[in-house]
């Protein structure tokens, strides 16, 4: 079963089996990095997620590689992250 949690950078994400992205806030950093509903956030500077603590963790600095995979596609997408 899936739970949501409502993560930093505008966005909600569920965990399944991946973090799964459910909303993300109009003008937030996800937003702004390309990030949309279903997306699958997939590693942080390398390393992979398998939780949200993993999340909360990896991205509590100020920069940092995101990678992500859109849905719908096997496409891997990798940014930089800086908050504002």
């Amino acid at each position: 079963m899936a739970h949501s949690t409502i993560l930093e950078h505008g966005l909600l994400a569920a965990q399944c089996d991946v973090i799964k992205v459910t909303d993300v806030q109009p003008g937030s950093i996800g937003d702004a990095i390309g990030l949309v509903p279903d997306a699958d956030l997939l590693t942080v500077d390398g390393y992979e997620l398998d939780d949200f603590l993993d999340w909360e963790f990896l991205t509590a600095e100020e920069e940092f590689n995101l990678v992500y995979r859109k849905p719908g596609t096997a496409d891997e997408y990798e940014v930089h992250v800086e908050r504002p």
